[in-house]
């Protein structure tokens, strides 16, 4: 048997008759050949056989971007030496031949791709990376408060967002049945320190899942039909879900609108440090 790849185009038309991980027994969700099939076995294996298509594109990325320049551009040493741009329009380094800055993540690297970067004898590998790096520099830029006082206090940003945006976590966390960080004590007293509250990121993992998404997707503009997509919701829900996060955080979307228009009118923007981009 043989199998063509399919363009993007196609394959967000599978993705949509597929489902949003369709193979998870706990919470599959099915999508429209599902029904179309009639649900039961028969629906759900036509669900995951799409999956699987729609998986083989991004296999076949994965084979071609990482595995084979690692494999092909390595000396005889078996070291790899790619070539750093340091002209590129935005102001950041690129990387080529091959691009050492784009390897997988921890939690996608499923082939152990990551595994291939050994130090030479006597070294060691240092990892090192900014703490919500991109979220600092926003929350400069916008001035924005609840942010600034988020960053100030430290902790688990994420669940303080989720905290931020749904009444009903914050009141959770005011009445002290969950905790926002490890360790915290008893906000209302009480014994407490008999009884362990569990924390909010266990017991609203999904708000707290979606508040993370948000916070850097929105910091990249992503829309309501983006979020819709990756979720698996109407575009209605995606956007009382972004409406959720501006409501704690006003100054960012002003600024965002300032920005555009401020664009629209010069036809450029200026970056942190004063680089033009038109």
């Amino acid at each position: 048997m043989s199998f063509v790849l399919c363009p993007l185009n196609t394959i967000a038309v599978l993705r949509e008759l597929a489902g949003v991980n369709p193979t998870n027994v706990a919470e599959p969700r099915y999508g429209k050949a599902y029904d179309a099939l009639g649900g039961g076995a028969a629906g759900r294996e036509a669900c995951i056989a799409l999956d699987s298509l729609c998986a083989m594109n991004s296999i076949d990325t994965m084979i071609a971007n990482f595995i084979k320049p690692l494999q092909t551009l390595s000396d005889s040493d078996g070291r790899v030496h790619c070539s750093l741009n340091l002209n590129t329009e935005t102001g950041r380094l690129s990387s080529r031949r091959p691009n050492l800055q784009n390897q997988p993540a921890l939690e996608k690297d499923k082939y152990k791709i990551r595994d291939a970067f050994r130090a030479g004898p006597g070294k060691k590998l240092i990892v090192a990376d900014y703490g919500q790096l991109e979220l600092r520099l926003l929350a400069h830029i916008t001035e924005c408060q609840s942010m600034i006082s988020a960053f100030h206090i430290g902790g688990d940003f994420h669940s303080r967002t989720a905290m931020g945006m749904y009444p009903y976590v914050e009141e959770a966390v005011k009445k002290g049945e969950v905790l926002l960080e490890a360790g915290e004590e008893d906000q209302n007293g009480g014994g407490g320190r008999n009884k362990k509250i569990p924390l909010l990121k266990d017991v609203y993992a999904v708000e707290r899942r979606k508040a993370k998404v948000l916070n850097f997707s929105i910091a990249y503009g992503k829309t309501a039909h983006g979020l819709s997509q990756d979720w698996g919701v109407t575009v209605v829900e995606a956007k009382q879900e972004i409406d959720a996060w501006y409501r704690d955080r006003p100054e960012v979307l002003d600024w965002q609108k300032n920005t555009i228009a401020r664009a629209n009118e010069l036809g450029y923007t200026r970056t942190l440090m004063g680089r033009y981009r038109m």
